[in-house]
């Protein structure tokens, strides 16, 4: 469902909807079969120059994973009727992970889920409302920590940036603790085998900016080996 000037044949389509989105239906499923089969597509273009791209999204997705979308295409703004939204200060690569979100795209090609490409989907998220699509996003990015090569502090801090500086201390909550946690977990605490920073890496987050973020980390404690997605999912959203 990700076109860029193309137009889909919505008819034949085979994406799925998420199962998150499933459940928030709350519908038996030959209602939900009808409603999405039936869904108007609405388009969606986001950035600008050459970096925009235009996407082609059901309706009944849309407003059912992001309040945004559902007042949007349910109020007395030009949007209701035309279906046509344009987003302009947001990144494309953001919104084609919330798009592939949607038609749960599992086993195909995806868009980048690395740190980066995280914290800027979970701003958009925030911004869309749309707090289910947050909570995988976050355990993206913890994936992402856990599967890849150490992070380099340069890497980790631009993520920080840009979640304590374009979201509300309330909203990027979840995704902040997450960074502290991993952040922490590489200090040289017993408890975890992360490979430690480097005294050059420690010296950039003791120079940076974030202060607020450093003293997160040195008062963090860790929740026993810092392992396993799960884990630390359930530890983030303080579940038992």
């Amino acid at each position: 469902m990700i076109a860029s000037d193309i137009k889909p044949q919505l008819e034949n389509t085979r994406l799925r909807p998420s199962s998150v989105v499933l459940s928030m239906a709350n519908k038996d499923d030959s209602a939900l079969k009808s409603d999405f089969l039936l869904s108007p597509a609405v388009t969606v273009t986001v950035g600008t120059g050459n970096d925009k791209k235009t996407f082609y999204v059901h309706e009944c997705l849309l407003k059912n994973a992001s309040q945004y979308f559902k007042t949007a295409l349910q109020s007395k703004f030009s949007e209701a009727g035309t279906k046509v939204f344009r987003l302009d200060e947001d990144d494309p690569v953001a919104f084609q992970l919330f798009v592939e979100y949607l038609y749960n795209f599992e086993g195909e090609k995806r868009g980048s889920r690395s740190l980066i490409s995280c914290a800027d989907a979970f701003v958009l998220g925030c911004k869309l409302v749309a707090p289910a699509f947050n909570r995988k996003v976050v355990e993206w990015a913890a994936e992402d920590m856990l599967n890849r090569s150490p992070l380099l502090m340069k890497t980790l801090l631009q993520a920080v940036g840009i979640i304590c500086n374009r979201t509300s201390e309330t909203d990027g909550k979840s995704m902040k603790k997450l960074l502290v946690m991993y952040c922490a977990s590489r200090l040289g605490s017993p408890k975890t085998k992360r490979k430690p920073w480097t005294k050059a890496q420690r010296l950039i987050l003791v120079k940076s900016r974030q202060q607020e973020f450093l003293a997160d980390v040195l008062g963090h404690d860790l929740p026993g080996k810092l392992s396993g997605k799960k884990r630390i999912i359930k530890s983030i959203f303080q579940e038992k």
